[in-house]
């Protein structure tokens, strides 16, 4: 079946794989296992748009997941923090999500670990940080392309 844009399988309701999702960390996260919490909470930053069709505004919620952080007691570029995004709130309901995973290695802004003897660094990103993430399975929303985005 062909849509209106003549593209095979295209679907105003999906967010296909590939999409970008731009947040915005709510929180500090830093990667020293003091402070890991595992999960980071964060607002969608820009408009999510599929053939010129916004079908998620900004200011949506989202939580992501400290998949694995390591602090550094050798060098600053040594410190790492990765992360994926679960899940993001459209329209008052949860979509779990499944997102490329985002590395970000100690040149990001490190600062000295407190407490404990040694001089290891760790990855701080900034409450504020914008984040950009790429859906790696597509998201239906279920949602009339007709309706607007708030």
């Amino acid at each position: 079946m062909r849509s209106d844009s003549g593209l095979p399988f295209a679907d105003l309701q999906s967010l296909p794989a590939g999409t970008l999702l731009t947040v915005r960390l709510r929180n500090p996260v830093n990667a020293d296992s003091a402070s890991l919490s595992g999960v980071f909470d964060a607002i969608l930053d820009e408009i999510v748009a599929v053939d010129g069709n916004a079908l998620v505004a900004p200011g949506a919620s989202a939580e992501g997941r400290i998949e694995l952080a390591h602090a550094s007691e050798l060098a600053n570029n040594r410190s790492y923090v990765r992360l994926t995004l679960e899940s993001i709130e459209i329209d008052g309901r949860d979509f779990a999500v499944q997102t490329s995973s985002l590395f970000v290695h100690g040149d990001a802004s490190v600062a000295p670990a407190s407490g404990g003897t040694h001089s290891a660094e760790i990855v701080h990103l900034a409450s504020g940080r914008r984040l950009t993430f790429r859906l790696t399975e597509p998201i239906s929303l279920g949602s009339s392309p007709d309706s607007p985005v708030r």
